[in-house]
């Protein structure tokens, strides 16, 4: 019954669908539970999916993350593309929500600004971080040595509700204890029905009040190297692969760094970072810069802007791209038939590999000798 009255619902004349396309996105928004912050006059950020951004000024909604999709101006066009609803499903969402949506649009409850960053007020962190642990080394495989080493330095935590906390320090100083912002990675998979997209399996948060152009990093030595990818667990899974093949000398005096997505203004700021470190040190050892980045769209069109950026200006006496290398995710096809994604992709696909050559040499060790020739 409830069935035939939600198909019934669902014929809806042309005054409903002006409505539902009018009505506020932002505001339709929070009733459905998305949190979203104002991080200047009139235009807000999605606090969980920061490349979710909302102008209120032209009521406009647009995913910077991706390139595929433009602004959206319509309500019924985002609910489709975030709920992934038919047209007459986002409208009849639209009209139920519209009902609890103050006249003013905008609930008196939104943040004028953002908070100010409070790690404990945000992040009960446990002593022994057992889950996170074992779900960066075992799900995502992580070397265990460097994971170890990451708690240790104080830069990998977990909290009571099992998430791994990534811990952003203030990145112009070397060994640096001061807290500037933190993301969290949940351990456990959400089910389909409760992603907010459906490829994103895994909780993910950026605290509030986390240095916009900050992010997650650790020092392997006086950095005089940066290798900068999207996320935490792309530069780890990177490092790892390198220690498990025993390349760890290219690894010494090299700061690696997260982006927490492709923002460039993060890369030119740890770029700036370690070299102030150097010059601090007495080095004066200009840094290189590796990019290692995803095997899709926007991770190429990143490249092309970081080029771009690399011809058009200098650094010192030379251009900026000269210090600049890039290694792109290898376009592999995994076991499941899906193209290689990302850095833990290749980790992990190189970890199947080795299990492999592994299992065959202990076959043939196993396998009796034939006896050749006679007395």
């Amino acid at each position: 019954m409830a069935e035939t009255e939600k198909k019934r619902s669902r014929f809806f004349n042309q005054k409903d669908k002006e409505f539902a396309r009018s009505v506020n996105i932002l505001s339709y928004l929070q009733a459905c539970g998305e949190p979203f912050e104002e991080i200047s006059v009139g235009m807000y950020q999605h606090t969980e999916h920061d490349s979710i951004m909302y102008s209120l000024k032209k009521n406009l909604f647009k995913r910077f993350s991706d390139s595929n999709t433009k602004a959206m101006t319509s309500c019924i066009d985002v609910a489709m593309y975030m709920y992934n609803y038919s047209f007459s499903e986002a409208v009849h969402d639209i009209l139920q929500k519209a009902k609890h949506i103050p006249e003013e649009g905008i609930q008196l409850t939104l943040s004028s600004k953002p908070k100010v960053f409070d790690y404990n007020r945000d992040v009960q962190e446990v002593e022994h971080p057992q889950r996170a642990f074992r779900y960066l080394t075992e799900e995502r495989g992580l070397n265990k040595n460097l994971v170890n080493y990451c708690i240790k330095e104080g830069v990998i935590a977990g909290d009571k509700r099992g998430n791994v906390v990534f811990k952003w320090m203030n990145m112009n100083e070397y060994k640096s204890n001061k807290l500037v912002g933190a993301s969290l990675r949940g351990t456990r998979i959400i089910p389909l029905e409760k992603r907010l997209k459906p490829k994103n399996k895994y909780f993910r948060k950026i605290l509030e009040g986390s240095k916009n152009d900050g992010g997650f990093y650790f020092d392997l030595g006086i950095p005089e190297k940066l290798v900068i990818g999207e996320a935490p667990i792309d530069v780890l899974s990177y490092v790892s692969r390198k220690m498990n093949s025993g390349e760890t000398e290219e690894l010494k005096n090299t700061r690696f760094a997260s982006m927490e997505g492709l923002k460039d203004v993060t890369f030119l700021k740890q770029f700036a970072a370690v070299n102030h470190i150097q010059d601090k040190v007495g080095r004066n050892k200009t840094p290189s810069a590796l990019f290692v980045v995803d095997n899709d769209q926007p991770a190429q069109d990143f490249i092309f802007k970081m080029e771009e950026m690399g011809e058009n200006f200098n650094f010192g006496d030379k251009k900026l791209g000269d210090y600049f290398t890039y290694e792109m995710v290898p376009s592999i096809e995994m076991e499941n038939g899906e193209l290689m994604k990302d850095q833990n992709d290749l980790l992990l696909y190189t970890l199947r590999q080795n299990k492999e050559i592994v299992r065959d040499v202990n076959v043939n060790q196993q396998q009796p000798h034939q006896q050749t020739g006679g007395r």
